[in-house]
């Protein structure tokens, strides 16, 4: 019997700075609060898919130091796999330095580390880890041939394969013959489309001119408070899934990763996947909602509340 979900993806450090306002270019202004917490894309999607419920596992790789070793106990405090979470002698873990304004919106800098160190052999030698599950998460904060690698290995053997395009990055086209399910929000979706993208008509319109430039099966566009939007190439229509109103927004660090973890455990536990797209992501709407009620990315997955 497969095993739910694998995520290859970034393992991080978040050093979270919250503060009145974005300073100015050559500005030094006084933050209200530091903290640190667990991030990384990979990792907030593998343990926002546990927390869930899902049977998860982690493949990625962080440094010899403090940080790696809290991310490690971190994963297995969370009930995840993390027996392929390599260690680098190399680089140090990867850190995420967050600024977050009053009004719940952020500014990141990453610095990678150790996840760009995980390459495509190693990925090679896990091939059977990865098609021993029913979905595959990926994302963009390591090297892109290793992601490619990893889901061509998923897409070969059946493995419904979801790549959420963060960071931003122009993609090749080959990218897509290997991934089922691409989830950007709207600044994504103008990199990739080569598109000006305003408003909902600017993503309907964009949306449906990037989904027919590419081999994937279906097209998810989160479009932070108007919700998001569903584009296949099997029907001309585009359905909305609107967000949840009257939230107190805090925080939206890590909300997408909640919104991806959240997808990939509701994808796991349907039998007709493709047909289910649309309560699934009914689903994540809801989970993404309750994130930014709270600080700070896993710190905020509070689901059962």
């Amino acid at each position: 019997m497969s095993k739910q979900v694998v995520v290859v993806g970034s393992c991080n450090m978040d050093l979270v700075t919250r503060v009145s306002r974005f300073p100015l270019p050559g500005e030094t202004i006084i933050g209200n609060k530091f903290f640190t917490t667990y991030g990384g894309k990979g990792a907030n999607q593998a343990v926002a898919a546990s927390i869930l419920g899902a049977q998860t596992t982690m493949i990625g790789k962080v440094g010899d130091d403090g940080f790696g070793t809290e991310c490690i106990d971190n994963f297995k405090n969370q009930g995840i796999d993390c027996q392929n979470v390599l260690v680098s002698q190399n680089s140090a873990t990867g850190i995420a330095a967050i600024t977050v304004v009053d009004d719940g919106e952020n500014s990141i800098i990453i610095a990678s580390g150790a996840n760009m160190e995980l390459t495509v052999n190693e990925i090679g030698q896990l091939s059977s880890v990865i098609t021993d599950h029913k979905i595959l998460l990926t994302q963009l904060e390591l090297d892109l041939d290793t992601t490619i690698k990893a889901l061509e290995i998923a897409h070969d053997s059946g493995v419904v394969t979801i790549l959420n395009t963060a960071p931003a990055a122009e993609l090749p086209e080959s990218i897509y013959q290997y991934i089922d399910i691409v989830c950007a929000n709207e600044t994504e979706l103008e990199l990739m489309s080569g598109t000006t993208v305003n408003c909902m008509d600017d993503i309907k319109h964009s949306g449906k001119i990037f989904l027919n430039q590419i081999a994937s099966k279906y097209l998810i566009i989160t479009y932070g408070a108007q919700g998001s939007l569903l584009f296949s190439h099997d029907t001309e229509q585009i359905i909305h899934v609107p967000a949840k109103e009257n939230i107190e927004v805090v925080d939206t660090t890590g909300a997408g990763d909640a919104y991806l973890g959240a997808l990939g455990y509701f994808l796991s536990n349907s039998e007709d996947i493709y047909n289910n797209l649309v309560p699934a992501m009914e689903y994540a709407t809801q989970i993404s909602a309750i994130s930014i009620q709270y600080e700070g990315a896993q710190s905020s997955y509070n689901f059962d509340e």
